[in-house]
């Protein structure tokens, strides 16, 4: 079967990168018209604002950031691991040297780490939870409390409302995953989880269910049945995070410890491309217009991916280019050389993610470990292809000296990437330390400065 012009013509590539400040992005939030809100291992908010192409950012004072949604194009909602939700009114025009902020309400919703959270399509409603197994609705303008789900036997780690807002699902760490009627408070269904316990959700059109666990794969659940109806293993380690396409048939997942980003046609059950970023990938957020939409452009194809040197990198997926094809909009299977004539346009983002996400080095003057780390650069590149790949072809331009050096690389790079993420979360935890030891000490140095000490009190205690 030959596809048509528009298929062969799909080509992704990489539209802009931005430097919106945050260090190890964690969490991203559009707000379906020009701001982008994302968050990482400071305690702090950045917002990029893509009319001004301005960034700014605000303090969350002495909160670990655990979520945070848009529920309105200028109202940000964050959640923290303090148990502690705040809700944030943006200026509608962003300036330098002025806070972004123009009022907030902080809400005490939990009484543990607050893990979760979503807001309703119409952005009136929020929902919450984490380590107090309970999930908590709230109405975002007078922040009060609507109603609460109790049947998790554990922390709840996953919320998400469906397309319609009438439902929404929770996935906790007792590996059930459950479906509630949003008004009754009842719960509906519970999925029938055949893989380990979710770190991703979210819902398709037609009330369908993607799921990414805990097991490496990614699996779609019948709206009718709740059952698994298809599975993808697109990873050697566990999904991070998934987002779907606005028109429903793709989805964008990442693997934190495989550092890369996977784009499938869950119609057709087709790898179409991988980014392979070099970093941990936390978060994959498509930029899903609003509705009615308020841009005159369409970004609904726009995928943000975090980079390296604090940077993020938007790229133009063109899917919707792909849904010109008949076959693809029926569900039909693409023969194999299809497959390979859409996935093999992914080998050229590589160089320009390398240029858009690194600093320039003069080639003169390098020394023999500099010119190996350029022939390990050379083959990253390529690297972006997909899994399917073979070895062979990855490392066509490195020196056949040198081969056995660099097929061992890849194992001991991957132990080094896990040894640096388990010295940052223990510098994290010193960091923390620290600060608890100086707080301390400032407030004796306060009390003492209050209340001095009498020179008979101070002979006395000599004497002691």
């Amino acid at each position: 079967m030959e596809i048509d012009d528009a298929t062969e013509d799909w080509q992704p590539y990489l539209h802009m990168t931005i430097a919106p400040g945050s260090t190890g992005i964690t969490r991203m939030s559009w707000n379906g018209s020009n701001r982008l809100a994302l968050c990482g291992r400071e305690r702090t908010v950045y917002i990029h604002d893509f009319d001004d192409s301005l960034n700014v950012n605000f303090p969350i004072q002495g909160k670990d950031i655990s979520e945070l949604r848009f529920a309105k194009e200028d109202l940000l909602v964050v959640a923290t691991l303090s148990g502690e939700i705040s809700a944030f009114k943006l200026n509608r025009t962003f300036r330098r040297g002025i806070t972004p902020v123009m009022f907030n309400r902080h809400l005490h919703a939990h009484h543990s780490p607050v893990f979760a959270l979503d807001v309703d399509p119409r952005g009136a409603h929020f929902i919450s939870a984490g380590a107090d197994k309970v999930i908590k609705m709230w109405n975002i303008c007078g922040q009060k409390l609507l109603g609460q789900f109790r049947k998790h036997t554990n922390a709840v780690r996953q919320l998400a409302y469906s397309w319609e807002g009438s439902q929404f699902l929770s996935a906790a760490d007792d590996r059930e995953i459950i479906e509630w009627d949003a008004r009754s408070q009842n719960p509906i269904a519970s999925l029938t989880n055949t893989g380990g316990g979710a770190s991703a959700i979210s819902y398709l059109p037609g009330g369908h269910v993607v799921v990414g666990h805990r097991d490496n794969s990614l699996r779609v659940y019948d709206a009718r049945t709740k059952k698994s109806i298809c599975c993808y293993q697109l990873y050697e380690n566990p999904i991070r995070d998934l987002s779907v396409h606005s028109s429903g048939q793709f989805a964008a997942t990442c693997s934190e410890t495989d550092q890369c980003s996977t784009v499938i046609d869950l119609v057709n059950g087709i790898t179409l491309t991988t980014f392979t970023m070099k970093i941990p990938l936390k978060s994959a957020t498509f930029l899903t217009p609003c509705q009615p939409p308020s841009n005159e452009f369409d970004t609904s194809d726009y995928l943000c991916l975090p980079g390296r040197n604090r940077k993020l990198n938007i790229f133009n997926t063109c899917l919707t280019k792909l849904l010109d094809n008949e076959d693809r909009k029926s569900g039909a299977r693409l023969s194999e050389d299809s497959k390979e004539n859409e996935i093999d346009y992914s080998k050229q983002l590589a160089e320009t993610i390398e240029n858009a996400n690194r600093k320039d080095t003069p080639d003169e003057g390098q020394t023999g470990s500099q010119k190996k780390s350029k022939r390990r650069m050379t083959m990253a590149r390529k690297s972006i292809m997909p899994k399917s790949i073979s070895v062979d072809v990855i490392q066509e331009e490195v020196p056949d000296d040198e081969k056995p050096q660099l097929l061992s690389a890849g194992s001991s790079t991957t132990k080094l990437i896990a040894l640096m993420a388990n010295m940052s979360d223990r510098l994290d935890e010193l960091e923390k330390q620290m600060k608890c030891k100086i707080q301390n000490m400032e407030t004796r140095l306060i009390r003492l400065e209050q209340n001095p000490i009498h020179p008979s009190q101070k002979k006395n205690s000599e004497q002691r």
